[in-house]
């Protein structure tokens, strides 16, 4: 058969081929977006503040610190939460102050599992401290920001070589100064000495991010629980100005990959 022949026979099953190809087919595929792990207490699960110790309705998710991050952030960033009730730094809780056993409420103890199960997480952001203060654990503010160090040194170095295979960036956030916990359901736990701790936790874990050379934003600075009912617990606006600050920040230090 002619060479033209043939090129005549062939050129309607290419062009039926080049049809049947996915509208997709030349689109650029789209980058993943950046998973984001908030690691924290009662103020990240969205525990409402009030003078009632009955079990309360936690906010929703868009109202939580955490969701506001995630919506001021958009598609290119995703946003897990790991908040539990009670959970310190480092430290162990005696029996009978949480529902929990003490090393459950550990974080320390915990972050591994936590990084695992969000894995991979490129950023993550740890708000923990305000537990530490409690009266019964008897903690200086300088002690509780040495356990920074700790955390730093889990999270770096790295946990399930499939699940999270690197180490993530850090982002600590010290918890806002306590306001008048003696009026709430809280005022066993934390006394005029935590109050006044609450006042130094900042510079105590400036002075070990220092040393860390650790990135680090104080809470303390865009948001106050002064008005808070139970001086322990954000606000709903506390929540809506702490995730908005939250996120200027990380856009400066993560930005998404081009698509």
């Amino acid at each position: 058969m002619p060479s033209h022949s043939i090129r005549r026979l062939l050129l309607p099953l290419i062009c039926l081929l080049g049809w049947m190809q996915p509208a997709h087919a030349d689109e650029p595929a789209t980058a993943a977006p950046l998973r984001i792990l908030v690691y924290g207490d009662s103020n990240t699960w969205g525990w409402r503040p009030s003078l009632d110790d009955s079990p309360l309705p936690r906010y929703a998710d868009g109202e939580r610190w955490a969701g506001v991050l995630q919506n001021g952030l958009g598609a290119g960033y995703q946003v897990m939460v790991n908040g539990l009730i009670a959970r310190t730094l480092n430290a162990d809780l005696p029996p009978g102050v949480g529902p929990l056993s003490g090393a459950e409420h550990n974080g320390l103890k915990r972050l591994d599992s936590a990084l695992m199960e969000a894995g991979p997480v490129h950023l993550l952001i740890v708000m923990l401290g305000s537990n530490d203060m409690m009266d019964v654990l008897h903690r200086s503010p300088k002690q509780i920001a040495a356990g920074l160090g700790q955390l730093v040194r889990k999270a770096r170095a790295g946990t399930e070589p499939y699940a999270a295979p690197e180490a993530p960036r850090l982002l600590i956030i010290v918890p806002p100064a306590f306001g008048d916990p003696s009026r709430g359901p809280f005022k066993q736990l934390f006394g005029p000495a935590a109050v006044a701790k609450s006042a130094q936790l900042a510079q105590a874990m400036r002075q070990e991010a220092l040393r860390l050379k650790l990135p680090l934003m104080d809470a303390g600075q865009p948001v106050s629980l002064k008005d808070s009912a139970d001086g322990i617990h954000l606000t709903a606006q506390a929540h809506a100005e702490l995730g908005r600050a939250v996120a200027a920040e990380v856009r400066k230090r993560l930005a998404p990959a081009k698509e």
